[in-house]
């Protein structure tokens, strides 16, 4: 399972928040405002949501946006699945 993780310098407890990507993954916009979130005091993580998709969706922006929105229809419970399946494990790590 791959993403990322940003974690406050200031000792905890700390509030968690989800990153969602965008549609070109966990990029460095995404680990930058996961990292923003950081400095505030959250414990943020961004999951990569398609971590399981191996096709290349594409470059032409039309193109690109169908093939996501039709990516997205069919994984999203499997991104939700995903999702929660973080917060239980932050929620039950040591």
């Amino acid at each position: 399972m791959g993403g990322y993780l940003a974690v406050p310098t200031a000792p905890g407890p700390h509030p968690a928040i989800f990153v969602i990507q965008e549609i070109f993954g966990v990029n460095a916009h995404i680990r930058d405002v996961t990292d923003r979130f950081a400095r505030a005091g959250y414990l943020a993580v961004a999951p990569e949501i398609f971590i399981r998709q191996h096709r290349v969706l594409g470059r032409e922006p039309r193109v690109l946006l169908r093939r996501a929105q039709r990516l997205c229809r069919r994984r999203r419970r499997q991104a939700w699945a995903l999702t929660l399946a973080i917060l239980d494990h932050w929620l039950n790590a040591p």
